[in-house]
């Protein structure tokens, strides 16, 4: 080996010992590996029909306190008070009326915010298997109740609390979460919001590093005295492909009466994510007739409903005193009046695996009317054939002439006639047609 190759080599190898050397005194930068890299490791949203885990809440935690919107911490994030409280006044009138002036009845002012000091008796989350008052359970078994009792304020206040907080989800862009819910006001008007949170807006994989880095999206945020008898449906649509999501709901109370005292109750059910789908459901053309405790025999309505999915449509009753119906659309007529119906289709995966989320209830009614049948009596002619032999006798007298030659020896010739009468009988077939009238009476309804 030439000298001037020896130096190369010396030379190169000196380098690769500084480098080594520098290395191990500087930091090394190790990439960060962010939770979107390994979306097995995140599930799409868990227990959405509070059906599983302790108390019908798993995958959920419970917040068992008041919420002071724009103070309290949810999620791992600051909530934001995104309430419309100049909205409370102009409401949809379906959630009952507000006072306008004055309000509140007996003094006070409307409400801005919900940081007035706010005490209560008693807060509680729970899963129930019925809703008081309100729409049958049609996802499962349960939903969850959050309920407020025995709070006071300021006069006019809002307040919140408690709340649920799903376990972080993953969810991709132009998917849709949608889900029931139901309220009723209890001291005084119920004031309910939901809403999509999103727990590293920056992707970098640190969940809530700064405020910058959650981002609420409003799923409802609604005050009122009553709600109508069906579920309600809300519906988000899922703004970038991420494993950062969490869902939120927060119960609450509004006094619109200015009495102070107030409190609700708030239920959810039915929370599902996937594609958007429809329900389409007209009873249109059914008819149904219940007199005397005689009434339709059952019939089917599943021709009735469809989905844009290729999954099931289910079918309830808002009026179970008049009409049944099975999830499968059997209906069962009890008694006249009107038969109000709700088709459903919960969402899920279907046999190609594509995953569909909830559709909006569709409800549709009939008329069972209650009339009594009448008897008709239908006289109808019936002509009958009959053919019925007659045999006549018939004697026809016949001459038959005979001629008889007598030969005499003489010259005179003698010609004798004898005349012999035969008689012969001939029979003749006669058939006499006779029209029978029979008379036939025919019940109508």
């Amino acid at each position: 080996m030439g000298t001037t190759l020896r130096v190369v080599l010396w030379r190169r190898i000196m380098l690769l010992m500084v480098v080594v050397i520098i290395m191990g005194v500087l930091p090394v930068h190790v990439p960060v590996t962010h939770a979107a890299d390994t979306s097995s490791t995140v599930p799409f949203l868990q227990n959405g029909s509070f059906e599983s885990g302790t108390g019908g809440l798993g995958n959920w935690t419970v917040v068992n306190s008041q919420v002071d919107l724009g103070v309290t911490s949810l999620g791992g994030c600051v909530t934001v008070d995104t309430t419309d409280y100049a909205g409370i006044f102009t409401r949809d009138p379906k959630f009952g009326s507000v006072p306008v002036h004055p309000f509140p009845v007996g003094g006070g002012v409307k409400p801005t915010h919900d940081h007035d000091p706010f005490t209560f008796s008693s807060m509680s989350v729970a899963t129930v298997t019925s809703v008081t008052g309100g729409p049958t359970i049609t996802a499962g078994a349960n939903a969850v109740q959050l309920t407020l009792t025995g709070g006071s304020g300021t006069s006019g206040h809002v307040a919140h609390g408690p709340a649920i907080v799903s376990d972080v989800f993953k969810a991709d862009a132009g998917m849709v979460v949608t889900l029931d819910w139901w309220s009723a006001a209890g001291g005084d008007d119920f004031a309910v919001i939901g809403y999509l949170l999103d727990t590293d807006v920056d992707g970098d994989g640190i969940p809530a590093e700064n405020a910058a880095d959650c981002a609420q999206y409003e799923v409802l945020d609604q005050t009122g005295t009553s709600v109508p008898v069906a579920w309600e449906f809300a519906s988000v649509t899922i703004p970038a492909t991420k494993e950062s999501y969490r869902f939120i709901f927060v119960n609450g109370t509004f006094d619109k009466t200015g009495g102070r005292a107030s409190g609700s109750k708030f239920w959810i059910d039915n929370i599902s994510m996937g594609f958007p789908q429809t329900v389409s459901f007209d009873l249109t053309g059914v008819t149904a007739n219940c007199f005397g405790g005689s009434c339709s025999v059952p019939f089917s309505v599943a021709s009735k409903g469809s989905a844009d999915s290729p999954l099931t449509v289910t079918y309830a009753s808002n009026t179970p005193s008049v009409c049944e119906v099975t999830s499968a659309g059997m209906v069962t007529v009890k008694t006249s009046g009107t038969c109000t119906l709700v088709a459903s289709q919960g969402g899920g995966e279907d046999s190609t695996g594509k995953l569909w989320s909830s559709a909006a209830q569709v409800t549709s009614s009939f008329t069972i009317t209650a009339i009594a049948p009448t008897a008709t009596s239908t006289n109808t002619p019936t002509n009958t054939p009959t053919n019925t032999p007659t045999n006549t006798a018939t004697n026809t007298a016949t001459s038959t002439p005979t001629n008889t030659f007598t030969p005499t020896n003489t010259f005179t010739p003698t010609r004798t006639f004898t005349p012999t009468r035969t008689f012969t009988s001939t029979p003749t077939n006669t058939f006499t047609p006779t029209n029978t009238f029979t008379p036939t009476n025919t019940f109508t309804p």
